[in-house]
Protein backbone atom coordinates (compact mmCIF):
# COMPACT_ATOMS: atom_id res chain seq x y z
CA UNK A 1 0.00 0.00 0.00
CA UNK A 2 1.19 3.14 -0.73
CA UNK A 3 1.91 6.07 1.95
CA UNK A 4 -1.05 8.03 0.46
CA UNK A 5 -3.41 5.39 0.61
CA UNK A 6 -2.12 4.42 4.41
CA UNK A 7 -2.50 8.00 5.73
CA UNK A 8 -6.11 7.78 4.44
CA UNK A 9 -6.70 4.47 6.05
CA UNK A 10 -5.68 5.82 9.53
CA UNK A 11 -7.79 8.86 9.01
CA UNK A 12 -10.42 6.97 8.50
CA UNK A 13 -9.82 4.75 11.44
CA UNK A 14 -9.48 7.32 13.84
CA UNK A 15 -12.80 8.81 12.60
CA UNK A 16 -14.36 6.07 13.66
CA UNK A 17 -12.83 6.23 17.43
CA UNK A 18 -13.57 9.62 17.53
CA UNK A 19 -17.11 8.47 16.39
CA UNK A 20 -17.35 5.74 19.05
CA UNK A 21 -16.46 7.93 21.99
CA UNK A 22 -18.86 10.66 20.50
CA UNK A 23 -21.80 7.96 20.98
CA UNK A 24 -20.30 6.19 24.26
CA UNK A 25 -20.80 9.85 25.61
CA UNK A 26 -23.54 11.16 23.72
CA UNK A 27 -21.53 14.02 22.22
CA UNK A 28 -22.12 16.36 19.07
CA UNK A 29 -20.04 15.20 16.02
CA UNK A 30 -18.72 17.86 13.95
CA UNK A 31 -17.36 16.75 10.89
CA UNK A 32 -15.16 19.05 8.82
CA UNK A 33 -14.97 16.73 5.71
CA UNK A 34 -13.04 18.63 2.44
CA UNK A 35 -13.42 15.98 -0.40
CA UNK A 36 -14.35 12.86 1.66
CA UNK A 37 -18.08 13.80 1.99
CA UNK A 38 -18.76 9.69 0.94
CA UNK A 39 -16.55 8.47 3.01
CA UNK A 40 -17.53 10.18 5.88
CA UNK A 41 -21.12 9.18 5.34
CA UNK A 42 -20.10 5.50 5.00
CA UNK A 43 -17.84 6.03 8.50
CA UNK A 44 -20.82 7.70 9.69
CA UNK A 45 -23.54 5.09 8.93
CA UNK A 46 -21.34 2.27 10.12
CA UNK A 47 -20.89 3.76 13.94
CA UNK A 48 -24.39 4.09 14.05
CA UNK A 49 -24.17 7.90 15.47
CA UNK A 50 -27.45 9.77 16.42
CA UNK A 51 -27.36 11.63 13.37
CA UNK A 52 -29.38 14.71 14.45
CA UNK A 53 -26.00 15.07 16.39
CA UNK A 54 -23.92 15.00 13.29
CA UNK A 55 -23.36 18.63 11.52
CA UNK A 56 -21.13 18.99 8.67
CA UNK A 57 -19.58 22.53 9.62
CA UNK A 58 -18.31 24.73 6.63
CA UNK A 59 -21.03 22.78 4.20
CA UNK A 60 -19.65 23.29 1.06
CA UNK A 61 -21.44 20.49 -1.00
CA UNK A 62 -24.16 20.74 -3.36
CA UNK A 63 -28.39 20.08 -2.35
CA UNK A 64 -28.02 16.30 -3.45
CA UNK A 65 -25.27 15.33 -0.29
CA UNK A 66 -27.63 18.04 1.70
CA UNK A 67 -30.63 15.74 0.87
CA UNK A 68 -28.89 12.70 2.14
CA UNK A 69 -27.53 14.39 5.25
CA UNK A 70 -31.38 15.53 6.08
CA UNK A 71 -32.39 12.09 5.46
CA UNK A 72 -30.13 10.91 8.30
CA UNK A 73 -31.32 13.78 10.45
CA UNK A 74 -27.88 15.19 9.93
CA UNK A 75 -27.54 18.74 9.00
CA UNK A 76 -24.71 21.36 7.39
CA UNK A 77 -23.60 24.90 9.07
CA UNK A 78 -22.62 27.49 6.74
CA UNK A 79 -19.64 30.05 6.33
CA UNK A 80 -18.65 33.22 4.23
CA UNK A 81 -18.30 31.21 1.49
CA UNK A 82 -22.23 30.97 1.10
CA UNK A 83 -21.66 34.84 -0.20
CA UNK A 84 -19.50 34.27 -2.88
CA UNK A 85 -20.84 34.89 -6.64
CA UNK A 86 -20.25 31.47 -7.98
CA UNK A 87 -21.27 29.19 -4.95
CA UNK A 88 -25.07 29.02 -6.47
CA UNK A 89 -25.05 25.30 -5.61
CA UNK A 90 -24.59 26.25 -1.19
CA UNK A 91 -27.35 28.90 -1.60
CA UNK A 92 -29.54 25.64 -2.95
CA UNK A 93 -28.22 23.69 -0.19
CA UNK A 94 -29.57 25.53 2.07
CA UNK A 95 -33.00 26.07 0.45
CA UNK A 96 -32.85 22.73 0.39
CA UNK A 97 -32.07 22.23 4.29
CA UNK A 98 -34.60 24.86 4.82
CA UNK A 99 -33.85 27.87 6.46
CA UNK A 100 -35.76 27.16 9.74
CA UNK A 101 -32.51 24.59 10.19
CA UNK A 102 -29.65 26.75 9.50
CA UNK A 103 -26.46 27.19 11.58
CA UNK A 104 -24.54 29.95 10.53
CA UNK A 105 -21.23 29.94 11.50
CA UNK A 106 -17.40 32.35 10.40
CA UNK A 107 -14.81 29.62 10.68
CA UNK A 108 -12.50 32.07 11.59
CA UNK A 109 -9.64 33.08 10.46
CA UNK A 110 -10.67 31.60 6.93
CA UNK A 111 -13.31 32.02 4.65
CA UNK A 112 -14.48 35.41 5.14
CA UNK A 113 -17.49 36.81 3.37
CA UNK A 114 -17.51 38.50 -0.37
CA UNK A 115 -17.17 42.00 0.99
CA UNK A 116 -14.31 40.94 3.40
CA UNK A 117 -12.64 38.32 1.05
CA UNK A 118 -8.85 38.52 1.53
CA UNK A 119 -9.21 39.46 4.89
CA UNK A 120 -8.85 37.26 7.98
CA UNK A 121 -12.09 36.23 9.22
CA UNK A 122 -13.80 37.20 12.76
CA UNK A 123 -16.88 36.52 14.72
CA UNK A 124 -17.84 39.94 13.91
CA UNK A 125 -18.42 38.82 10.12
CA UNK A 126 -21.14 36.66 11.24
CA UNK A 127 -23.83 39.78 10.54
CA UNK A 128 -22.73 39.80 7.16
CA UNK A 129 -23.64 36.29 6.18
CA UNK A 130 -27.00 36.32 7.79
CA UNK A 131 -27.83 40.15 5.76
CA UNK A 132 -27.16 38.23 2.69
CA UNK A 133 -28.94 35.32 3.11
CA UNK A 134 -31.78 37.41 4.11
CA UNK A 135 -31.74 39.03 1.07
CA UNK A 136 -31.50 36.10 -1.15
CA UNK A 137 -33.96 34.91 0.68
CA UNK A 138 -36.41 37.67 1.22
CA UNK A 139 -36.64 37.37 4.85
CA UNK A 140 -36.10 39.36 8.07
CA UNK A 141 -32.76 39.66 9.46
CA UNK A 142 -33.98 38.86 13.12
CA UNK A 143 -35.32 35.60 11.63
CA UNK A 144 -32.26 34.58 10.04
CA UNK A 145 -30.68 35.46 13.28
CA UNK A 146 -33.15 33.91 15.88
CA UNK A 147 -33.06 30.01 13.86
CA UNK A 148 -29.03 30.10 13.87
CA UNK A 149 -28.91 31.05 17.29
CA UNK A 150 -31.70 28.59 18.69
CA UNK A 151 -30.37 25.82 16.01
CA UNK A 152 -27.00 26.28 17.77
CA UNK A 153 -27.67 26.73 21.37
CA UNK A 154 -30.05 23.14 20.73
CA UNK A 155 -28.01 21.44 18.44
CA UNK A 156 -24.80 22.06 21.39
CA UNK A 157 -27.21 21.56 24.40
CA UNK A 158 -26.19 25.03 25.80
Amino acid sequence: MNQALEIIECHKSAFSQQLYIAKEYNLPVIIHSRGAFNDALNILDKADVDWKKVIFHCFSESKIEMRQLNERGARGSFTGILTYKKNDHLREAIIHQGIENIILETDCPYLSPETKRGLENEPGNLPIIGYYLARFIDCEIEKIAEWSYVNAMNFYDI
